[in-house]
């Protein structure tokens, strides 16, 4: 049985020592990943270099991006695993819209 897509909302925070075409690039493979999980990004803006509420890894800012997206459900663990395992994200938030 084939499972229900369901639209999310997926907000990283990346480490501001990425350049732009680095960040890009992570979004790509984040996009790619997603992608080979049968699920579509439908939206991406990114908001640029902004101040975190805490401190993470002793960074006190991060490069946002912000992303809507289709996916089933199952494979979000998946995605939350990938994007745990990147050095190059400090935080990630995804949640069903």
């Amino acid at each position: 049985m084939a499972e229900r897509k369901r639209n999310y909302e997926l907000v990283v925070a990346l480490t501001p020592v990425v350049n732009e075409a680095e960040a890009e690039t992570i979004v790509e493979n984040i996009s790619g990943f997603i992608s080979d999980q049968g699920g579509e990004v439908t939206e991406s803006e990114t908001w640029g270099i902004r101040r975190l509420s805490f401190p993470i890894k002793n960074f006190q800012e991060g490069n946002y991006v912000r992303a809507l997206l289709t996916l089933d459900a199952s494979s979000v663990v998946e995605l939350e695993r990938s994007l745990q395992a990147n050095e190059e994200v400090l935080v990630h938030m995804v949640a069903r819209i």
